[in-house]
């Protein structure tokens, strides 16, 4: 049944806006919010913005709310990342050799500034050659490129360990990071001619000639911590991989 135009029952609206977003590829809903409860309550889905569709997805759901004890509609806007319902984006604490981390220099444009940062990418299907690579091997390939990911000795397994997944932004965002820690084996010469030359060339460069990988030491990014690594998805992930560390050899 429906009152003005929207769906009076909430397990049946639920389910209505979840298949729209099935066929946008987007991950479901949880619940719609409960105007009752001080909640604003979705009650459709008003517009769909896939302009940047590659990426994300931005829908506008009509909403319902209650201002002094009468209920009004307004309007909500949430991202939603592409591929999320695999995975909304993958980031990697990436230690060669057990001694340095492997990080990425690239421009940022939206702050005019280059920064450093632990890899980091939204999960694109085009990354992975094989639909059944494990990730995130496929983000790590174009962010660090070919000849990086070439250069650990050959037939050594990397274990990859998921730190855990943290929302991007609860207030507009139904976006969820998947964190990873992976410790990669290199020869150690060349390992060391890597970090001779971080601030100049030749570094190895990623898939796109975009970004630039830079090595630092342990206690390096320990004082960068907040300084020089101040975006939230490294500060996060470090976090979390320091974590599992101290939780590791806790007494």
């Amino acid at each position: 049944m429906t009152t003005n135009g929207f769906i009076e029952d909430r397990n049946e609206r639920l389910a209505v806006i979840n298949s729209e977003l099935a066929k946008l590829g987007l991950r479901p809903l949880h619940k719609l919010g409960d105007v009752n409860r001080g909640e604003r309550e979705l009650m459709r889905i008003d517009s769909v913005d896939r302009n940047a569709s590659k990426f994300f997805t931005t829908v506008r759901f009509v909403a319902q709310i209650m201002i002094s004890g009468e209920t009004s509609f307004t309007s909500r806007v949430v991202r939603f990342n592409a591929n999320g319902v695999r995975s909304d984006g993958e980031v990697a604490v990436v230690l060669v050799n057990g001694t340095h981390y492997a990080l990425v220099r690239q421009w940022r444009e939206a702050l005019g500034m280059n920064t450093v940062e632990v890899p980091r990418a939204f999960f694109r299907l085009e990354d992975y050659e094989d639909p059944n690579t494990e990730p995130p091997m496929g983000m790590l390939h174009r962010e660090f490129g070919t000849e990086f990911m070439k250069a650990g000795r050959p037939g050594t397994p990397v274990k990859i360990v998921t730190l855990g997944t943290t929302w991007q932004n609860t207030g507009d965002d139904n976006v969820a990071v998947t964190s990873y820690f992976l410790n990669i084996r290199m020869d150690p010469e060349l390992l060391s001619e890597k970090v001779r030359v971080n601030q100049k060339k030749p570094r190895f460069v990623g898939a796109d000639g975009r970004t630039e990988v830079v090595f630092w030491d342990l206690e390096k990014v320990r004082a960068e911590w907040g300084k020089k690594i101040d975006d939230n998805h490294s500060m996060i992930a470090l976090q979390l991989f320091w974590r599992r560390v101290e939780q590791a050899f806790a007494p």
